[in-house]
């Protein structure tokens, strides 16, 4: 191994091993959708927030300060409910980054409550890869299992809401093979 090739690239130090090369880089798709979220709970919402400024308005008529105020919280609770998921998934996405390398595949997230984070996953031959096609396009390559009340829950993993996902997914193949 030459003294080149084993070199990691600035910024990486730390975190990419010697001769462990960045195939591709990438960033989710950080648009605000509301596909693919609850539209039960958006319809809660919905009729919580409804109900919420028709007893405000009731309480403007009245002219009672408290029965106007007070359902300012259920108010909120209901544009939680209907907003909450999809904005805070947009500005997740916009705060991620996505690399591949020859060997595995990172994820690094920054921000609030999470703060900085770094997921790291090895790309092997037992490797679950999967290519998700619309209408989000990406590459699972892990399994998560989560505890619930009556068991576990596998969840797949993986590059989410990217455009070249299909590239994305062809270099995986390799790196599984072991040909990258």
């Amino acid at each position: 191994m030459n003294g080149a090739a084993s070199q990691v690239p600035a910024g990486w130090e730390g975190i990419l091993s010697p001769g462990e090369r960045i195939l591709w880089q990438g960033r989710p798709d950080g648009r605000l959708t509301f596909r693919g979220h609850s539209l039960g709970l958006m319809f809660m919402g919905a009729v919580f927030s409804a109900v919420a400024l028709l007893f405000m308005a009731i309480g403007i008529a009245a002219g009672d300060l408290v029965f106007t105020l007070f359902p300012v919280i259920h108010l909120s609770v209901g544009l939680g409910l209907m907003f909450g998921m999809p904005v805070y998934g947009a500005y997740a996405r916009r705060n991620t980054w996505y690399t591949l390398t020859d060997r595995r595949a990172i994820i690094a997230t920054d921000f609030w409550p999470k703060g900085r984070d770094m997921a790291l996953h090895d790309i092997g031959p037992d490797s679950p890869l999967r290519l998700i096609d619309r209408p989000f396009p990406g590459v699972h390559f892990a399994m998560h299992h989560h505890l619930t009340k009556t068991g576990t829950r596998v969840v797949p993993f993986g590059f989410d809401r990217i455009t070249d996902a299909k590239q994305v997914f062809d270099l995986m193949q390799l790196i599984k093979q072991g040909k990258a």
